[in-house]
């Protein structure tokens, strides 16, 4: 049996406005074109980024895009490869247009990419940058932008930052306009909790924890192995509890990852699942589980928690950086840390050049532990966390699919238009 999750599109899921500093007034219910008012944005917009591709910077654009079309407002799609990782979700073909086309449709163009892969865009076809308003989404997790990022975001009429962590980030260090951007999620249908956990073999009155992260993200970031020890100190391996722990990669795991995962399949309680699977898919997987848990140590935005809070699920996750847009202590169950210098192998760390020495935060594992061990153990906390966790987001949803996080681009381009007007 399916679910329909439209996100924010509840009405007793969109009862409580939150008082957060980017509550606009309201503009419409989400409920597609704004009626009887001036559209959100009076021009067409090209998106160009992994519009298909199954990947978080791919759920993004595809976000953006589909709050574009609810307010009205024509679109046109460049689809950057990813190889095997395109092609996942073509919901969207029909506005795709050709790469290779020497200017775009629409005088606004959106580059929901990272910084360089844009800027690399500007290098190919410069055509599309003539007379045209150009605007980058980039995504960063440290509190120090690559220094190398500076000079490229420059290069764009305005950057666009999904947090008000990544906007900090970025703001005063490169000359370009920075604007709060707080995407939304809309989640698609996803299959019932009793039947994902018979199809993967989980006891139906099992505690059951959901993580997940992508190796590509940088496995020390994402820190998977903070959430297996969380998890094994709360419960050990007890059969009233059970991990699902779910990873994405497409490339050999350095040896550190293997190491975990062998670990985690040792055990009897953790499912670990490493294949790719489409959106939905994964999406039921969370629907399955009683909490989410994100010992992450820096996350530019947090997709996965504002997804699983969607889902009104309780979710346990370190209390620092992007997530703190939508997670406090009254919807969720933030973990303390202490920021520490960031250490990591990654390659897009290891080449990076700051101004100063870039921080992140080492979540307290016991602290989580205790956490899950709470969730388990009272069923109301996590009624309660959870109806407050679905409350928030759906809030954030539906004013991001009314159009409110389009208003600081319409301003920025307003202001374009009239200095360029005769």
């Amino acid at each position: 049996m399916a679910r329909s999750a439209r996100a924010g599109r509840d009405p007793e899921q969109q009862s409580r406005m939150n008082d957060t500093p980017w509550n606009p007034p309201r503009a419409g219910t989400g409920d597609g074109p704004v009626q009887e008012q001036e559209p959100t944005l009076p021009f067409g917009v090209n998106v160009i980024g992994y519009i298909s591709g199954a990947l978080g910077l791919g759920v993004a654009a595809r976000l953006t895009v589909q709050a574009l079309l609810d307010n009205g407002v024509p679109v046109a799609l460049i689809d950057v490869n990813l190889g095997e990782r395109s092609l996942h979700d073509l919901r969207f073909q029909h506005l795709h247009i050709k790469q290779q086309s020497s200017s775009l449709p629409h005088r606004c163009s959106i580059f929901h990419l990272n910084t360089r892969e844009a800027a690399a865009f500007r290098a190919s076809y410069p055509g599309w940058f003539v007379d045209s308003f150009n605007v980058v989404v980039p995504f960063w997790e440290l509190d120090q932008p690559p220094a190398d990022w500076l000079p490229m975001l420059d290069q764009f009429d305005l950057v666009l930052a999904s947090s008000h962590f990544l906007a900090a980030t970025l703001a005063g260090k490169c000359s370009a306009p920075v604007r709060h951007y707080p995407l939304g999620v809309a989640l698609e249908p996803y299959t019932d909790a009793a039947t994902v956990r018979t199809q993967i073999a989980i006891p139906q009155d099992a505690f059951v924890v959901y993580s997940n992260f992508d190796g590509d993200s940088g496995i020390n970031r994402k820190n998977p192995e903070g959430n297996l020890r969380a998890f094994l100190a709360a419960f050990g391996q007890s059969s009233k509890a059970h991990l699902i722990l779910k990873i994405n990669s497409d490339k050999e795991p350095p040896a550190p990852q293997t190491a975990l995962l062998s670990r985690a399949r040792s055990m009897p309680n953790i499912t670990v699942i490493d294949h790719r699977l489409p959106y939905a898919a994964v999406l039921g997987l969370v629907n399955a589980a009683d909490a989410y848990l994100s010992l992450h140590r820096a996350e530019g935005l947090g997709l996965g928690v504002l997804e699983a809070m969607t889902l009104g699920k309780p979710v346990v996750t370190t209390g620092w950086s992007g997530v703190m847009d939508f997670v406090d202590e009254s919807n969720a169950l933030p973990v303390r840390f202490v920021r520490t210098p960031v250490v990591d192998a990654h390659r897009e760390y290891q080449a990076m050049r700051t101004r100063e020495p870039a921080m992140w935060a080492e979540p307290d594992v016991e602290h989580a532990s205790r956490m899950l061990r709470l969730l388990a153990e009272d069923p109301a906390l996590r009624r309660k966390l959870g109806e407050r966790a679905r409350e928030t987001a759906a809030d954030r949803n539906r004013r991001f699919f009314a159009g409110d996080a389009f208003r600081p681009l319409r301003a920025a381009f307003e202001i374009w238009q009239r200095e360029r007007a005769p």
